[in-house]
């Protein structure tokens, strides 16, 4: 990246300042925003870096003294290439600014400093762990850009395949009801919002209120049988505020007609599982079933 070609990026000549023997980064040039840089490879000179680009890039970040903080080439390469997209200034000099000084194929170190990146830009407390005085040094290589235009695309694309995957999905899931209903022979009738709850033990005392902290046993599995999350195993009980939407809504409709010692297996369709969306492992529009038993109250009075 010579810096007699980052005109042609749309930077103008008089955002340069000369500054090589800068006590302070002796082998940098500096920009009038602050920034100090340092060209080590120069890559497609006639690209320009825009606002709403993506660059896909390799990043090291150091503090002054040369203490690793961050490398790029060690994130898990299955999470995808590293990537960046250009947005608004923060504020003159800041990342996304050095970042428009480069053109694929360049590789640069910036030095940026961190009373402006956290003061000026994330508005936050500045880390314990360093000095509101000192930089921070960014060795950066732009792999591949995709510009706005492209970007867009893509993402216009991927709705696209999104909500068709969420319409076959919601499609899907009153067979997956019907057929488990039928399978089942289950008789019990949905309550308004679609729960079908199977009281399979009475309990006893009080039936559990809104607030109450309770202490549950269940199972969570899919219509085919699978079994997707279970309480069974794990070193504390699951325990938690019922009737205030810590879980979904189909557990906290369940226990308003559960007392302790009650067994129940409840179905409940997606508007009261997981929704549009799904979790994890559960997919859009899922319908699940659960068995649960409720082990304990503390009531909230």
């Amino acid at each position: 990246m010579n810096k007699l070609t980052i005109a042609v990026a749309g930077i103008s000549a008089a955002f340069l300042a000369s500054c090589s023997g800068d006590s302070r980064f002796p082998d940098f040039e500096k920009t009038e925003t602050g920034i100090y840089y340092q060209n080590h490879k120069e890559g497609d000179q006639a690209s320009v870096i825009k606002e709403g680009d993506v660059l896909f890039i390799s990043q090291v970040m150091y503090t002054e003294g040369d203490s690793l903080l961050f490398d790029s080439r060690k994130m898990d390469k299955s999470q995808g290439p590293y990537a960046v997209q250009i947005g608004k200034p923060m504020y003159p000099g800041d990342m996304f600014d050095a970042l428009k000084m480069m053109h694929v194929g360049d590789s640069s170190t910036f030095c940026l400093k961190v009373s402006d990146m956290w003061g000026k830009g994330y508005k936050q407390p500045i880390p314990p762990f360093l000095d509101s005085a000192s930089y921070l040094k960014y060795s950066i290589r732009i792999d591949s850009v995709y510009s706005k235009e492209k970007v867009e695309k893509l993402q216009s694309e991927q709705k696209a395949q999104q909500q068709e995957m969420m319409k076959k999905y919601q499609a899907m899931e009153d067979s997956l009801l019907s057929s488990y209903i039928s399978a089942n022979k289950i008789t019990a009738k949905p309550t308004q919002s679609g729960l079908i709850y199977i009281e399979k033990k009475k309990g006893k005392g009080a039936l559990v209120q809104p607030g109450d902290s309770v202490t549950v046993a269940y199972k969570g599995m899919f219509t085919d049988g699978t079994v997707f999350d279970s309480s069974e195993g794990n070193p504390e009980p699951f325990t938690f505020p019922a009737g205030k939407q810590v879980v979904i809504a189909a557990w906290d409709e369940t226990l308003m007609k559960m007392n302790v010692g009650t067994k129940a297996l409840i179905i409940c369709p997606s508007n009261i599982g997981y929704g549009p969306y799904g979790y994890g492992s559960i997919a859009p529009f899922t319908p699940l079933v659960f068995e649960m038993e409720l082990i304990g109250i503390k009531s909230a009075k």
